[in-house]
């Protein structure tokens, strides 16, 4: 609880360990911020930031509780894959699913204390925009086929990386309305740590073809992450990128 409290308070600027790992891997790491920073600038943000009730948050938060609830099997099911002889990636994957088994709990909480929910079986019997599912969806891709590089790079790096914009907007938000919880304020450093996670961990990176792919499958997980969050609110968009970041 002493380590939420903590991250309640770091809701702002860039830690040094994410600017460490940018100028280890600005090839990649670069073109994502400017990706990032485009959608930051998209409807979905502005639709957030005029959000006055924990009511008008409820599209969000019912879809957050699926993408929630679900990315902790999919981290699973990255180590599940994880060859022996790439055993250094088991803590990696085994931080990263802890951190995030109960968050989905702690989303209930909040939409059941602020009367979001008739019951906690309303958020079970949900069923998740085709965005949403899509952006899960890509996390099983990359355990299908055990390509670490390709999580590592999409959601470990891009995916995370918008997820940080987002919380950090929705804990600010939160707590203009008078409604903070737990669940938003954890993310904020959670996400923080994640968007860097096991970039340590990159093969063959020296290897132009393979820092092209990477560039290419992590600007598409922020291409779905963008679709996802504003099918919450009903705008159909689908930004694409070019390589470097910039929006085409």
């Amino acid at each position: 609880m002493e380590a939420n409290k903590k991250a309640a308070c770091q809701c702002n600027g860039m830690n040094g360990e994410i600017a460490t790992a940018s100028s280890n891997h600005e090839w990649l790491l670069d073109p994502l911020n400017r990706a990032a920073s485009h959608v930051e600038q998209m409807p979905f943000f502005e639709w957030l930031a005029k959000i006055e009730s924990p009511g008008e948050f409820k599209p969000a938060a019912i879809q957050i509780f699926h993408h929630s609830s679900s990315f902790p099997k999919v981290i699973g099911m990255m180590l599940g894959v994880t060859p022996i002889r790439r055993g250094r990636l088991y803590a990696l994957y085994a931080e990263h699913a802890h951190e995030e088994a109960d968050h989905h709990l702690l989303l209930l909480e909040w939409m059941l204390q602020h009367r979001i929910l008739v019951c906690a079986d309303e958020a079970y019997r949900m069923i998740p925009t085709l965005e949403t599912s899509a952006c899960v969806n890509i996390g099983y891709e990359f355990a299908a086929s055990a390509d670490h590089n390709g999580w590592i790079a999409t959601i470990g790096c891009g995916i995370e990386l918008c997820a940080l914009k987002f919380f950090k907007a929705a804990a600010k938000q939160m707590h203009q309305i008078g409604t903070p919880h737990e669940y938003f304020d954890v993310h904020v450093t959670a996400d923080e740590h994640h968007s860097t996670m096991g970039l340590e961990y990159l093969e063959n990176t020296d290897q132009e073809g393979e820092r092209v792919r990477l560039v290419r499958k992590a600007l598409e997980g922020v291409t779905l992450w963008s679709s996802m969050v504003h099918s919450w609110i009903g705008i159909p968009t689908a930004p694409r990128f070019g390589m470097d970041g910039g929006c085409i």
